[in-house]
């Protein structure tokens, strides 16, 4: 029997390509070895994530162990909770994991998401501001505080948001769309055919 660290690398490297069709059957002949390894749960969980199927994703994020890698398991059922609209779960999960100096940038962007959907624009908006410039998240956070913001109603500060995110995300889709749907939304045709 191998290791299931060993084991685990293929199936992870075939849904890191979204290939979730081909690694399920590879997963399943893993679990039959090693039926509780948190990370092939894990694993199976995101599968079904990726398949639509989030009660049961969050049924086998019930049969990791609490111990196991804690804030991992936390933003795994936090993701889940937003999937399902349970914001107020999802603040739950990530009020602790967003207070350290340095918090997962992930944990961020969906607690600041969750924020917003349950109206609390001010708090969404101050939380994302310092992640603005994040290498990592590759204009997401742009992305994000303009969404906010334009369900806030302040359409001009949306604007802002995208046009900054794509001064430093030349031509990003997710920024594109956001400035085209915010200048249609103020009969800006100009802007909104750059």
């Amino acid at each position: 029997r191998a290791e299931p660290s060993t084991l685990i690398l293929q199936p992870e490297d075939i849904m890191e390509m979204l290939e979730a069709n081909a690694a399920s059957p590879l997963l399943e002949d893993f679990l039959k070895d090693f039926p509780s390894d948190p990370e092939a749960l894990l694993l199976k969980s995101e599968l079904r994530v990726l398949q639509g199927d989030y009660a049961g994703a969050q049924l086998l994020l019930t049969g990791i162990p609490p111990v196991w890698d804690e804030q991992v398991l936390q933003f795994s059922r936090a993701r889940l909770a937003y999937l399902n609209g349970d914001y107020r779960a999802v603040m739950e999960f990530t009020a602790p994991m967003v207070k350290p100096a340095r918090p997962s940038w992930r944990v961020v962007y969906l607690h600041g998401a969750s924020l917003a959907r349950l109206g609390r624009h001010k708090e969404a908006i101050t939380l994302l501001q310092p992640y603005l410039r994040l290498a990592e998240a590759d204009g997401s956070f742009h992305r994000l505080l303009g969404d906010i913001q334009q369900l806030a109603g302040d359409r001009a500060s949306a604007e802002k948001a995208y046009a900054e995110g794509l001064q430093i995300y030349p031509r990003k889709p997710i920024l594109v769309e956001g400035l085209s749907r915010v200048a249609i939304d103020a009969e800006k045709w100009n802007l909104a055919r750059e």
